[in-house]
């Protein structure tokens, strides 16, 4: 059996060009590498690369952990806006749908894009102020859920020393606040 494992080892640290004998830590290294090189190069497509950088951190990527915020069909649609794999024009063009036209099915203005119709389409503002004003409702909810001695504020007017300021939330605790102002926005180089 241990002889099967090393032939197998050897044949695996040949292709992968190690020298054997080696050490975990070597091993460690050279995954490490290879990681490092699929990320620049994932980094570096012209699409789905785009936003890469930005959804690199533990909390932008929470809700692949949770199997209890989306529906099934939510979820594979979240997956391919997250892989820059919906389907909108740009991406069917990229497909090989060539035969569409990249510009906007609702605006026909600029380029149907993710950022375009997340955020950018004046035809869909009316959207956008409504999937901000539900954001809104979510986290007052759970804001509330929380801690039930808070004070809300929300989207009060504040007049400061160069203007007027007007946050969508101001959460007070104590004597203390905090501003809240949400947005959902594409994140990437491109938008």
């Amino acid at each position: 059996m241990s002889s099967v494992r090393s032939a197998e080892a050897e044949k695996a640290a040949k292709l992968l060009r190690i020298q054997m004998p080696t050490s975990t830590e070597a091993v460690a290294k050279l995954k490490r590498s290879a990681i490092d090189k699929e990320y620049s190069s994932w980094k570096g497509l012209p699409c789905q690369g785009d936003g890469v950088e930005e959804f690199k951190d533990r909390l932008s990527n929470e809700w692949l952990t949770r199997n209890d915020l989306l529906s099934s069909g939510r979820m594979i649609d979240a997956l391919r806006m997250r892989t820059n794999t919906y389907g909108n024009r740009t991406t069917l063009i990229r497909a090989g749908h060539d035969h569409l036209s990249h510009l906007c099915r609702v605006c026909e203005n600029r380029p149907e894009s993710l950022s375009h119709i997340i955020g950018g389409c004046p035809e869909l503002k009316p959207r956008v102020i409504k999937r901000h004003d539900e954001i809104g409702n979510l986290v007052e909810s759970e804001v509330s859920k929380k801690r039930r001695n808070l004070e809300l504020l929300r989207e009060s007017t504040f007049r400061v020393s160069n203007g007027m300021l007007k946050p969508d939330l101001v959460v007070v605790d104590q004597g203390r606040a905090q501003v809240v102002d949400y947005t959902v926005r594409y994140e990437g180089t491109n938008s």
